[in-house]
């Protein structure tokens, strides 16, 4: 479909002799398929059309009480008697009247869309101008670095690959909003490297989602280095969450949810 639905209409078009004979033989409701075939010619790639629409056109505009041949009969004879629209060999049917009025009508069109490109090329050599960042846009680039740089820190240290995600951006950036530093970040990603890294069972938990969990990170950053054999629990989990069912850390905390075992001092 195309991109409007004008198209030059002359107001006095019932003076027209073609549509006056078509009119004297069909009256108003001939009239009112004439403009429904322009209409739909309009809509159509280069205002061209089959003639096997003219059927679904019938169907498409017939009321309740019309016969569905009659009024698909009214929509051919008005294509083919009346010198109103032109039919090819391949079976097209066209309006030439139409086609000349939308053809002034586009070039017009693409003259003043040109020109407007002129005007602004034109506009923008008197005054040339770089697009402006924002303050938006440039405090989003360099929040990301810090985060980026922790990501990158814990790949290093522990040989894995995770990506810069908003999600793992998002909790590293809740933390450093926490007032915590990248400094911070980096101290519990070694300390945690140096317990779980060689542990099969803990290894696994060398990850964003853990070191960087808002409950357990403070404690992970005040926690003294020991050596992994005193901390391994020898197991990956110790249950189930009886909040959302999902894996207990061996520390006590769900791995799905904010729930955390209460233990007795």
């Amino acid at each position: 479909m195309k991109d409007a639905y004008y198209f030059p209409h002359d107001s006095n078009a019932t003076g027209d002799p073609q549509i006056m004979e078509m009119m004297d033989t069909m009256g108003t409701k001939g009239y009112g398929a004439y403009w429904i075939l322009i209409e739909h010619l309009r809509e159509q790639q280069d205002y061209v059309s089959n003639l096997k629409v003219l059927r679904s056109l019938a169907k498409r505009n017939m009321s309740v009480n019309d016969n569905l041949q009659e009024v698909e009969q009214i929509f051919t004879s008005i294509v083919h008697d009346y010198g109103l629209f032109y039919v090819d060999e391949e079976g097209r049917f066209y309006s030439n009247s139409l086609i000349r009025r939308m053809k002034a009508y586009d070039e017009r069109k693409t003259k003043l869309a040109e020109a407007g490109r002129k005007g602004g090329l034109s506009k923008g050599k008197a005054t040339p101008k770089q697009r402006s960042t924002s303050k938006g846009e440039e405090n989003r680039k360099e929040d990301n670095s810090v985060p980026d740089g922790i990501i990158d820190y814990l790949n290093t240290r522990t040989g894995k690959q995770f990506r810069h995600t908003a999600s793992n951006r998002k909790l590293i950036k809740g933390r450093l909003g926490e007032g915590f530093t990248e400094k911070d970040a980096k101290a519990v990603i070694d300390v945690k490297v140096k317990e779980w890294l060689h542990d099969k069972d803990m290894n696994k938990y060398l990850n964003p989602e853990t070191l960087f969990r808002p409950s357990k990170f403070e404690k992970y950053l005040n926690q003294k280095s020991v050596p992994a054999k005193e901390v391994s629990i020898g197991k990956e989990t110790i249950g189930k969450c009886p909040v959302c069912g999902g894996e207990l850390h061996p520390e006590g905390w769900c791995t799905q949810c904010d729930y955390e075992m209460v233990k007795e001092d």
